[in-house]
């Protein structure tokens, strides 16, 4: 057997073993005798692997040039360029796979770069194009639906979560999602609902929390349940300044002004802007004028 043979058997021995520092010794010392494109290609995985991605990116652009249209290679640069942070790169090259073919599982990765990049249109526009490719994809369809919900189309935002509820309910976001469409549309009953299964979830959404104490906040009626849901997202994530807040307006609407003190204090030292949005708020109006809110006023520094 040449010497080529032997090292390069070696060398696909190592990386099937996952012993990627050996496979690189083997296949460098092989590629001193000749180059074959199919080890060219296991070396730059080999690199890959090993997270040398420079050195991988120099083999796959050698594949490149010499097979400008390959999917595969576009990929796999693609990855690279974004193992580098170079997201731009990253996203040009995965938009080239998709052109030539490698569409599943792109559309979800460039619309992420998209979102990243802060471009809503064109992470859209992705989600759209990959639905279509990845009809049961559970995050395109999660992500497509909120997009859609920013746009103010509420039936496409009901569509997309309702089918990635039905893809994988046990995920986290999806009934929150499907909670907040039927908020939007009015039926608050189906909302419940789904913000009920939401916080069920041992990684649910906390924000389902707030959402529920805020449908029952003005009913003459559900001002306990209201109080109650805002204390169990607080159970949740003590430090989180909009259920401290809207605890602290319940208590206004109670005239419990020394409870609605500790609420308040506590929202605006977790997020003083929160301070500029209680003097404008109409619900505490008369609080703001109250004795008990100068006590806020004093520990805030505001006085």
């Amino acid at each position: 057997m040449a010497k080529y043979d032997k090292l390069v058997k070696k060398a696909k021995k190592s990386f099937d073993e996952k012993n990627y520092s050996d496979a690189i010794l083997y296949f460098e010392e092989a590629f001193n005798e000749k180059i074959l494109y199919e080890d060219l290609w296991t070396l730059g995985i080999a690199y890959y692997f090993s997270d040398r991605y420079e050195a991988a990116l120099e083999c796959f652009k050698i594949f490149e040039e010499n097979q400008p249209l390959d999917a595969n290679v576009f990929q796999v640069i693609g990855d690279i360029y974004l193992d580098l942070g170079k997201k731009e790169l990253g996203l040009e090259y995965l938009l080239k796979a998709i052109e030539n073919g490698n569409e599943k599982g792109n559309y979800f990765r460039v619309g992420l770069i998209y979102n990243e990049l802060k471009d809503e249109d064109k992470e859209f526009e992705a989600y759209k194009k990959g639905v279509l490719v990845e009809p049961d994809h559970f995050w395109m369809n999660t992500n497509l639906g909120s997009l859609y919900d920013k746009r103010g189309n509420q039936e496409k935002f009901l569509e997309y979560s309702l089918h990635a509820y039905e893809i994988d309910k046990t995920q986290k976001v999806v009934s929150y999602n499907l909670g907040i469409a039927y908020a939007n549309m009015g039926d608050y009953e189906q909302a419940i609902k789904y913000y009920l299964e939401e916080i069920s979830k041992e990684d649910g959404v906390i924000d389902a929390y707030l959402n529920l104490g805020l449908i029952y906040h003005y009913r003459d009626d559900g001002r306990e349940k209201a109080k109650y849901y805002y204390l169990k997202g607080i159970e949740k994530d003590k430090d989180n300044s909009s259920l401290w807040y809207n605890l602290g307006c319940l208590y206004v609407l109670e005239k419990d002004y020394k409870n609605a003190n500790n609420c308040f204090l506590y929202a605006c030292l977790k997020d003083y802007k929160i301070y500029d949005y209680l003097l404008k708020d109409t619900d505490t109006e008369d609080y703001i004028k109250s004795v008990e809110f100068k006590d806020v006023k004093k520990q805030l520094g505001k006085d």
